[in-house]
């Protein structure tokens, strides 16, 4: 099984603090952190009763969403990582915003579809688990896994679907036990590199 084409549908990078470290931005601390052009077309959004202010830029195509332990950086417009530079954002961000601050954990993550060269044998991995009397009836099909690595410090989650026959729709998310946010330029490096690693995933299938 080859890949013959991989397409990003959808990016983000989240850090995650402790309970009570940080507290939720002013809408002017992150405007401010953004030109007069950038900000054309921004938007601002606060509930209360969830906890959570989402910011949108549609110029540069960020979308912020900022929880009393989380704070994730999504990609609005499909870009590869190495063109949206994200990790890059975060840094800048989080520098601006909590400078004496650090996350207790930090992830990535992807959603993308690939295309292969053959077939996906429906039957084959269904019929593992399912009646023979249901396989004609089986259109899509899913499955989720996850790898532990370095004693826990580091997963992998990939959840599989089926969206044609010969495409699955792949989510990848690669989870950091890590105090310490690398640095910026790494940051990059690793969320680009991360994304070229979930083509292993497809590795992994024995079929």
């Amino acid at each position: 099984m080859n890949i013959t084409a991989k397409h990003i549908q959808r990016s983000n990078i989240i850090a995650i603090f402790p309970q009570g470290t940080i507290s939720l931005p002013e809408a002017s601390q992150i405007f401010g952190l953004y030109s007069a052009d950038q900000v054309k077309g921004a938007t601002f959004s606060d509930n209360p009763s969830m906890l959570t202010r989402i910011f949108e830029f549609p110029v540069t195509g960020f979308q912020w969403i900022f929880e009393p332990t989380k704070i994730r950086l999504e990609d609005k417009m499909n870009r590869s990582p190495q063109d949206a530079k994200l990790a890059i954002e975060m840094k800048r961000l989080l520098g601006a915003l909590y400078p004496d601050r650090q996350p207790s954990a930090y992830g990535f993550n992807y959603d993308m579809i690939y295309r292969i060269d053959t077939v996906i044998p429906i039957k084959e991995i269904v019929g593992s688990f399912l009646k023979p009397s249901s396989l004609e009836e089986v259109k899509e099909f899913g499955w989720q896994y996850t790898l532990v690595k370095d004693k826990g410090k580091r997963a992998e989650t990939y959840f599989f679907k089926m969206v044609s026959p010969i495409e699955y729709g792949v989510h990848a998310n690669f989870h950091f036990n890590e105090v310490v946010l690398p640095k910026s330029e790494d940051l990059q490096e690793s969320f680009e590199r991360k994304y070229a690693d979930a083509d292993e995933s497809l590795a992994h299938i024995t079929m």
